[in-house]
């Protein structure tokens, strides 16, 4: 079922960016934390997640099979019999909706959902089949796989208290959220450009070629992206100010790697091509600050405020600590790197 529901794809991907919503969502609150209530809407959230993305995934593969097929590549829908595919679709379905009979601000939470199950059912469904249709495609994956659920996170646990700074927080974290996910697809769709023109499915990647499309994620779409980064982390610094320091941090860190402890260190900048540069500053700086730190520092700041949010420290090391680990396995392994002489 897991392989099914590709979850390996996505839960780290996707689950952090949400849970650090929750936190700094918690953090505007006004008044004590109430840690019972926290984790317990975490826990239905959570819940929630996982029917809403676990029925994305198996949505799409279910009109993806042709496709698939002519690749030979594995598809969660046909690996399941006719009876499996009813009862993975309806656990998935109570899954996504039964949380919001207990979770506050429900009735605006549950429309964000509803929104999201409908842009999944534009994108892979025919005949509109946004998937197939350039940039709106590339939007419309980045609305209900980055968007949206990090706007139902906020809807969830900010309660009613929110200021209008507040509203500037979840203002600028939003257009962050889809630059980069529009940044995610695109470079998907250009990792399996001769795969998708075998099967036959035109994705924006198609339309514009490789490089094309490597030239507009680092010349259009990276710029935007850092900018709403950087704007958002500045925004946060009233109830987060642990954001952006540890996001300098990080890719101070990450640019020490790669460019003094790496066994092919990268050339400077101004050599640098598209594809070198994306994977400096887009994959390791923008991205690994993302899914490793974002939720994590989020987290603390919320510790900082009341420290009985340690109490939910046990919980999200659970549910989202695998980017930690994976990058504390890799922090290990990097004394057999070393610094080639000049």
């Amino acid at each position: 079922m897991r392989s099914a529901l590709r979850m390996s794809q996505w839960w780290s991907g996707k689950i952090p960016p949400a849970l650090a919503a929750a936190y700094l969502a918690a953090c505007v609150n006004a008044g004590p934390l109430d840690v019972t209530a926290m984790a317990r809407n975490l826990a239905l959230f959570l819940v929630s997640s996982l029917g809403i993305g676990g029925i994305g995934y198996l949505l799409t593969d279910a009109f993806d099979v042709e496709e698939d097929r002519r690749i030979g590549k594995q598809n969660g829908w046909s690996a399941l019999s006719p009876l499996a595919r009813l009862v993975v679709s309806t656990c998935l379905l109570a899954a996504a909706a039964l949380p919001w009979r207990w979770l506050p601000n429900a009735r605006l939470g549950a429309s964000l959902v509803v929104l999201e199950m409908l842009l999944f059912l534009l994108y892979a469904v025919p005949p509109i089949r946004l998937k197939e249709r350039g940039v709106a495609g590339i939007v419309t994956d980045a609305v209900y796989a980055h968007v949206l659920p990090v706007a139902v996170a906020w809807t969830v646990f900010a309660g009613r208290t929110a200021t209008r700074g507040d509203e500037v927080l979840i203002a600028l974290l939003l257009p962050w959220m889809l630059a980069m996910g529009m940044r995610h697809l695109a470079r998907h769709q250009h990792d399996d450009l001769d795969r998708d023109r075998m099967a036959g499915i035109r994705t924006f990647a198609a339309g514009r070629g490789r490089e094309g499309v490597m030239r507009w994620i680092v010349r259009r779409l990276l710029p935007v992206e850092m900018v709403a980064a950087l704007s958002a982390l500045a925004s946060a610094l009233p109830v987060a100010p642990l954001l952006l320091a540890g996001f300098v941090v990080h890719a101070f860190w990450e640019l020490y790697v790669v460019r003094e402890r790496w066994i092919a260190p990268l050339p400077p900048w101004r050599v640098m091509s598209d594809t070198e540069r994306h994977d400096l500053l887009a994959q390791r700086v923008l991205s690994g600050f993302v899914e490793r730190w974002l939720a994590p520092l989020a987290l603390l700041s919320l510790v900082v405020h009341d420290a009985r949010a340690l109490w939910l420290v046990p919980l999200h090391l659970l549910v989202a600590g695998a980017p930690l680990r994976t990058w504390w396995h890799l922090v290990q392994s990097l004394p057999r790197f070393t610094k080639i002489p000049a």
